[in-house]
């Protein structure tokens, strides 16, 4: 019997990464199938060519509420507001399986320190704004904002943590 295949959107992208530290982290052998883009990835799941896909909050949202597939663990440490039945992967034995998406406005290095102070706290407040939260709310996402120099420690531990899962899956992108 084949192992069951995960689908992912393409080699080394975040969704084969996560799936990559699901299969470590539950010591079983599954295939990794890559795919042209996360939504391919998702249809292949849905269509039953694989077996497991790990996606966004986003993009499966409308096919768990219509039941077309299930849900297993939201890989956060809470559960999502968008789909509160879901336990987290701690809740579902899987502590160590954090995966957290994540979007940042990035500058050039030259950018003045000032300038960059301005920027995070309009953007700040763009995020935090109630008709803003309450939309991300509705698509499975969060708004968490910070200082810089917080998003800069966030973006260096989350390279480490994605750079060590590559080496263990020998991942090589070329």
């Amino acid at each position: 019997m084949a192992a069951p295949g995960i689908a992912a959107s393409g080699n080394g992208t975040s969704i084969h990464l996560s799936g990559e530290l699901f299969k470590a982290l539950n010591k079983i052998n599954m295939v990794h199938v890559p795919y042209k883009g996360a939504s391919l990835a998702l249809t292949a799941m849905l269509s039953g060519e694989v077996d497991m896909v790990t996606s966004t909050l986003p993009a499966t949202i409308p096919h768990v509420k219509s039941g077309r597939i299930r849900a297993l663990a939201v890989l956060a440490p809470e559960r999502a507001a968008a789909l509160p039945q879901v336990p987290t992967s701690a809740e579902a034995g899987m502590p160590k399986l954090v995966v957290i998406t994540w979007y940042g406005l990035f500058a050039p290095a030259g950018v003045k320190p000032e300038t960059i102070a301005r920027l995070n706290t309009e953007v700040g407040k763009l995020m935090n704004a109630p008709e803003a939260k309450n939309k991300l709310t509705q698509v499975g996402l969060d708004a968490a904002t910070g200082t810089p120099a917080e998003f800069a420690t966030f973006v260096q531990a989350d390279y480490e943590k994605w750079l060590k899962i590559a080496h263990e899956a020998n991942i090589v992108i070329q």
